[in-house]
């Protein structure tokens, strides 16, 4: 009688445990690209990071490419790649789950200081992305594709662009911008001069 009662105890722990794995997954399922209205929104509400400059600097040279990258998820797996003709998707596999967060190791890696990136989906329905190599990456926001094939035409590819390096100057332009100072000499109230 124990023994059973441990045995569907198990079970029911295992099945918990995978249908909360799956859960987690399955709201990433699909195709992401780069979101510039939302990373925009971002970095201009952030709080200016202590190395704005040289983050301002990435977005300029860097971040143009971010435009034609692509996550895709299926179920445990994440695929890396770019949009366009004959590019190949580096393959992840979902590590562990820690509330929101979701992290990802290379599938055909057992190198612990491989380049991992973690998932955390954002109350507006993007998601973020950060790299273990490429802690930039952390300003972009990403958003459910649109697209239903890839590759894509050289239109739509070009609009996208195009789009991405509009962005790209706002983002910039906001990295560069100064911090907020507040004046208690001044005797005006909350700081303001």
């Amino acid at each position: 009688m124990f023994r059973n009662l441990l045995l569907c105890c198990l079970v029911l722990l295992v099945t918990v445990a995978t249908n909360a794995q799956a859960g987690t997954s399955s709201k990433l399922d699909g195709l992401w690209v780069v979101d510039p209205k939302a990373t925009e929104d971002f970095v201009a509400r952030s709080p200016l990071p202590p190395n704005a400059d040289k983050l301002a600097d990435w977005f300029g040279v860097a971040g143009g490419f971010m435009a034609i990258f692509t996550n895709e998820f299926k179920g445990n797996v994440a695929l890396r790649g770019a949009l366009g003709p004959g590019n190949q998707a580096l393959e992840y596999q979902q590590d562990i789950t820690k509330g929101a967060e979701t992290k990802y190791i290379p599938k055909q890696t057992s190198d612990s200081r491989a380049d991992t990136f973690s998932v955390s989906k954002m109350d507006n329905g993007n998601i973020r992305i950060i790299q273990s190599k490429a802690p930039e990456m952390a300003y972009i926001l990403w958003k459910r594709s649109q697209i239903k094939t890839n590759p894509i035409s050289p239109e739509e590819l070009t609009a996208i662009s195009e789009e991405w390096m509009a962005s790209i100057e706002v983002v910039r332009k906001s990295l560069k911008r100064q911090p907020l100072q507040t004046h208690q000499s001044s005797g005006a109230p909350n700081g303001i001069p």
